[in-house]
């Protein structure tokens, strides 16, 4: 039964940012499930005994494992590591599963338990001779380490690396190494990461990602030709309007104000209650010396978004 990854969050402010918040930048849809429930047929078939005493026909892990009862997993799991505490299987399915099952809670504070046993037992099961699944564990264990916060980007980034190394690349692979890169603030490795893994699949939402990461070096023009290469293979009316918010911003960036006034006011005539681009179109204006239409559309944007952060600051550094 596959199972999704999360989909992970910018570390950067967006660019359009009242727009950004209904869209799930939905980088990676992961094929896990799929590529493990594959390679865990082939653990049952290995070549002798299996490691510390395990027979071939203790098969109820995997059995479980395949069904999808990924529950039923964990509390087999724990059933044989609190009689083998290095069982192979058990660390791997167990910690496999208690990643799946915690990323899908709502609640931080259980959702952090699973993912902290997760670790626990994917990290023991490094030190296991001949346990199964090496590329996929340190797959699921880089993820892990990545959902447990900002101090574990470091360990997240070197165990993908070593899953892409053991030969195992999951969709989202290179997704995880670029955000990992990004948050720890090395926007180059991160850019690379993107671009590598738009070689492997091209979507929207890893365009996006990519062109936020030359935004920050301060690479305009290539994140303009992300955004326009997203725009060009996009049906989604509303990712439609996000991408064009975004490609106006950088336009500006890059001091083409005809065209980004051009686009944003197409935008405002078709999308009266965007924000974004109201605010952007404001932002034209401040730079072609017309402060009071500049001010009136801050203030318009303000009445349809009243927490809309850049333009209280926009008007509030006029008032100063």
């Amino acid at each position: 039964m596959p199972r999704p990854s999360m989909n992970y969050s910018n570390r950067r402010k967006p660019v359009g940012e009242s727009q950004r918040r209904g869209l799930g930048v939905a980088v990676i849809i992961v094929a896990i499930g799929i590529v493990i429930t594959v390679a865990v047929f082939g653990v049952s078939n290995w070549l002798g005994p299996f490691p510390f005493g395990i027979s071939r026909r203790d098969t109820t892990l995997l059995t479980l494992w395949n069904e999808g009862k990924y529950d039923d997993v964990l509390s087999q799991a724990e059933v044989v590591l609190d009689e083998k505490p290095l069982d192979a299987q058990a660390l791997t399915f167990g910690g496999v599963a208690h990643f799946y099952v915690g990323i899908d809670l709502a609640t931080t504070a259980e959702q952090q338990e699973h993912l902290s046993r997760s670790i626990i037992l994917l990290r023991k099961a490094e030190h296991v001779a001949r346990a199964p699944l090496q590329g996929e564990r340190r797959y699921v264990l880089a993820k892990a380490y990545y959902h447990t916060g900002a101090y574990n980007f470091d360990l997240s980034a070197r165990y993908m690396e070593q899953s892409i190394a053991d030969g195992y690349v999951g969709d989202d692979s290179h997704s995880y190494l670029g955000l990992a890169a990004e948050g720890m603030g090395d926007y180059t490795s991160s850019a690379q990461w993107y671009e590598e893994g738009l070689l492997l699949r091209d979507s929207a939402a890893l365009r996006i990602k990519a062109a936020d990461a030359r935004i920050a070096l301060g690479e305009f023009e290539a994140a303009e030709e992300h955004l326009r290469k997203a725009l060009d293979g996009n049906s989604d009316e509303y990712l439609d309007l996000v991408l064009k918010i975004d490609l106006a911003a950088v336009l500006i960036m890059r001091d083409q104000l005809g065209r980004a006034e051009a686009m944003l006011v197409d935008i405002v005539e078709n999308h009266p209650d965007s924000a974004d681009a109201i605010y952007y179109l404001g932002v034209v204006y401040e730079n072609t010396d017309r402060s009071i239409e500049a001010r009136s559309m801050w203030r318009r944007a303000r009445e349809i978004d009243p927490d809309h952060l850049k333009a209280l600051e926009s008007l509030a550094n006029w008032e100063e």
